[in-house]
């Protein structure tokens, strides 16, 4: 275990708790959003950055699976009302990312929504071009739905001819093409190296306040992909919790928002 993680988790425990106890007015929130008057796409954004602290506090203090997943689905479903908006101003790894909540979720709905709709939300021009950073990204909706000959054509291009923008993202992409090839063992490896205790603390500007030293979302989603498609695998890593991978949705789920419904 990396001697310093579970010092850094206790530290973003207290933030989170902080931040549930004394950072969110949600009845004041919520009231801007259905009356309309306040910034509806900001006040829907701050309550689904509750909805994942509160996921992230009922594993890590309550290890309460399901309200875990409970918590992601209405963050998830927070960011889909986001986007019905039409006013997501998310670059390419931000839209990428946010498919962690839904894929943690287990709400098989929700994630072929996001899936579909982020077509209309990526510049796919940008994503047919092998050397930015919006095709890297869009390789985690092409490994969701499974399109492997797509994926692995896209993948073994980018490792002949790794652009700048994408080289750090070179193990992410050994994960896609070992995906695609569905080779196990060498999902694993490239997991190991994403899940490693210097990888993740290099990325930590990606995290969110409420997940950076707990996890990393980048292992947490591929593994979770994986699952998704029957590959089993099993990582030992303090940053890929082993209990969220298996796919088990919950039997209903509840959106908490009157005007989610």
């Amino acid at each position: 275990m990396d001697k310093n993680y579970e010092k850094k988790a206790v530290a973003r425990l207290e933030h989170i708790r902080s931040h549930l106890e004394d950072g969110f007015d949600l009845d004041r929130i919520v009231e801007l959003v259905t009356t309309g008057q306040g910034d509806v796409k900001a006040c829907a954004s701050r309550l689904s950055s509750h909805a994942l602290a509160k996921a992230m506090w009922e594993w890590f203090d309550n290890k309460n699976l399901q309200a875990f997943k409970s918590w992601c689905y209405v963050a998830g479903m927070l960011r889909k009302y986001v986007y019905d908006l039409k006013t997501d101003t998310s670059g390419p790894l931000g839209k990428m990312l946010q498919m962690l909540t839904p894929l943690m979720s287990d709400n098989t709905q929700l994630i072929d929504w996001f899936c579909k709709e982020t077509d209309s939300c990526f510049d796919m021009k940008r994503v047919s071009n092998c050397a930015t950073i919006d095709h890297f990204a869009y390789l985690a909706i092409l490994a969701i739905r499974g399109d492997w000959s797509i994926l692995q054509g896209r993948c073994e291009a980018i490792v002949s001819n790794p652009a700048a923008a994408v080289e750090k993202f070179l193990p992410d992409v050994q994960f896609y093409l070992e995906l695609a090839r569905k080779d196990e063992v060498g999902m694993a490896g490239a997991l190991d190296v994403i899940a490693s205790s210097k990888r993740v603390s290099g990325r930590s500007n990606y995290e969110s306040g409420f997940t950076d030293g707990l996890i990393s979302s980048f292992a947490v989603m591929y593994s979770k992909i994986a699952w998704r498609h029957g590959f089993s695998l099993k990582i030992e890593s303090v940053y890929i919790p082993a209990e969220w991978l298996p796919v088990a949705p919950l039997s209903s789920y509840d959106s908490k928002y009157a005007f989610l419904q």
